[in-house]
C-alpha cells in the first residue's frame, strides 16, 4: 500500500499527488517508459518518502484546457516535485516542460540523484533546497529557464550543508543562486554549458537581512558558456563580516557585460572579463566579503594575483570592506581547453516556397549553383499547370531552379546550401 507503481500513461485528479505531513516510507515508482502527467507534493512533516523510477514527470498544468493553473501555480504553489520534510529521496524520473519550480525541498536529510530536468520557461528553477541541515544532489542535468541551482540551510548557526556534486547546467538566468544564509555548502565537479545572467548571483534577500555565508566552489568548468556578464554578482546582501566564498579549480571563458540582462547592474567602463561586481544601485547596503580564488583561470589568463582579475565594486558603506586572496595550487588542475573539431561538410540543398520548407522523396541536385528539383514533385508543390522543360539525372526527371523562374512555374522560391549564403531569390 505504500508503494506507487506507474506504468504507462497516469493521470490524477486536479494534476497533483498530495501527501500530507503524516506521510511516512511512501514511494511512487515510475517505470521505464512511463509517464506521470502530474505533480508531487509531499506536505512538511513527512517522512521517508521516495521519488524513484526511469520514467518521466510530464507537468499536467500545459494543458490549460483540463487542468486550473491557479490551483497549481506557476511560481512555487505546488511545484513538481516538492520534497517537505525529513529524509526523503528523488532518483532517476525525467522532468519534462515544467510551468513552475522543477524540484524544490525544505527539511533535514534530503537526497536528489540522477534527476535530468529540462524546462524552458521563466520561473523554472531547477532543484532549490532551503532552511535546512543535510542536503545532497549529485549527477544531475539541468537545462532550464530560471535559476538552475538554488540552496540556502537553516539559521542556527554552524548547522546545515548543502552539497552539490557532479552537475550539468544549461539556463537562460544564473546557474548558481545562493539565497539566505549558507554555512558549510560545497559545490563540486560543476559544468556549465550556458548561462545569460552569470555564473553566480549572490543578491535575493526580501526581507533586508543579514546572512552568514561559508560557500565552496570547486571545479568549476564554464569554457563553453557563452554570453554571460560577469562570474560573480553581489548585490543586497547587507554587512555581516561573516561572509566568506572560497573558489578552486575554475575555467572562464571571457565575460561581456554587455550582455547583462539587468542594465542597472552594467558596471561602467567596463565591458569584458569581469569576475566580480558588487553593485550598491538597489537593495540593502551590501560589503564585507572575503572572497578566496585558487587556481581560476578567465579567458585564458591564470589570475594568480588580484592586478590581473577586473573586480567592479561600486564605493563601498562606510567602514565596509572587501577581501580578496589569489593564489596558486600544484593540486594538478590546469586550464580547461576548449578541443574544437572541425569538419568538412555541406548541408543538404534546402528549397523554400514563401516560408514553407519543402520535403521531397527525391535528392536535391546542386550543380554549380544551379538546384535540380525532383519535378513531379516540386510541381505538386508549387500548385502549377505550367510544364517546364526537364532533364535526366540518374534516371529521373528534373527541373532546374532557373528553368523553374522563367517558365513562370515560381514567383517566390527560395534555394540555399552552406555555401550559398542567404540563398537564391525566385
Amino acid at each position: 500500500p505504500n508503494v506507487l507503481w506507474v506504468e504507462g500513461w497516469h493521470e490524477v485528479d486536479k494534476g497533483v499527488l498530495e501527501f500530507n505531513g503524516k506521510t511516512k516510507d511512501k514511494t511512487i515508482y515510475i517505470a521505464p517508459g512511463s509517464v506521470l502527467n502530474a505533480r508531487i507534493d509531499f506536505a512538511f512533516g513527512a517522512k521517508n518518502c521516495k521519488v524513484l523510477g526511469l520514467g518521466a514527470i510530464v507537468d499536467p498544468f500545459e494543458n490549460i484546457y483540463e487542468y486550473d493553473i491557479t490551483y497549481g501555480g506557476s511560481e512555487g504553489g505546488h511545484t513538481m516535485v516538492h520534497l517537505y520534510g525529513y529524509d526523503h529521496l528523488y532518483d532517476g524520473p525525467v522532468i519534462l516542460d515544467a510551468r513552475t519550480f522543477n524540484i524544490t525541498g525544505c527539511g533535514n536529510n534530503i537526497t536528489v540523484r540522477n534527476a535530468k530536468i529540462l524546462s524552458t520557461m521563466m520561473t523554472t528553477d531547477g532543484i532549490s533546497l532551503f532552511n535546512g541541515e543535510n542536503y545532497d544532489v549529485d549527477h544531475c542535468y539541468i537545462y532550464c529557464g530560471d535559476n538552475a541551482i538554488v540552496y540556502s540551510t537553516n539559521d542556527n548557526p554552524g548547522k546545515g550543508s548543502v552539497n552539490y556534486n557532479d552537475i550539468t547546467i544549461g539556463t537562460t538566468c544564473a546557474s548558481i543562486f545562493p539565497q539566505g544564509h549558507n554555512e558549510g555548502t560545497l559545490l563540486e565537479n560543476i559544468y556549465i554549458f550556458r548561462s545569460n545572467d552569470g555564473i553566480i548571483n549572490h543578491r535575493y534577500n526580501p526581507s533586508g537581512g543579514q546572512y552568514r555565508v561559508n560557500m565552496t566552489f570547486k571545479n568549476l568548468d564554464c569554457v563553453d558558456v557563452i554570453n554571460y556578464p560577469r562570474f560573480l554578482y553581489l548585490n543586497n546582501m547587507g554587512l555581516s563580516t561573516e561572509k566568506y566564498m572560497t573558489f578552486e579549480n575554475v575555467t572562464l571563458p571571457s565575460a561581456s557585460a554587455s550582455t547583462d540582462p539587468h542594465a542597472s547592474n552594467i558596471a561602467a567602463g567596463v565591458t569584458k572579463n569581469m569576475l566580480v561586481r558588487l553593485s550598491l544601485s538597489s537593495g540593502v547596503p551590501t560589503g564585507n566579503y572575503t572572497l578566496n580564488f585558487t587556481n581560476v583561470y578567465m579567458n585564458g589568463v591564470l589570475l594568480d594575483k588580484q592586478e590581473k582579475a577586473v573586480l567592479n565594486v561600486d564605493t563601498l558603506p562606510e567602514g565596509a570592506t572587501m577581501t580578496y586572496n589569489f593564489s596558486v595550487k600544484d593540486n594538478g588542475y590546469t586550464e580547461v581547453k576548449k578541443n574544437i573539431h572541425t569538419v568538412n561538410y555541406t548541408a543538404p540543398g534546402k528549397v523554400y516556397i514563401g516560408t514553407f520548407l519543402a520535403h521531397f522523396n527525391g535528392d536535391v541536385i546542386v550543380e554549380g549553383g544551379t538546384f535540380y528539383l525532383p519535378a513531379d514533385e516540386i510541381l505538386t508543390l508549387l500548385r502549377t499547370s505550367v510544364k517546364p522543360s526537364t532533364v535526366t539525372k540518374n534516371g529521373k526527371a528534373y527541373i532546374a531552379h532557373t528553368t523553374l523562374k522563367s517558365s513562370g512555374a515560381a514567383k517566390n522560391l527560395l534555394l540555399h546550401t552552406q555555401k550559398i549564403q542567404g540563398g537564391i531569390h525566385l
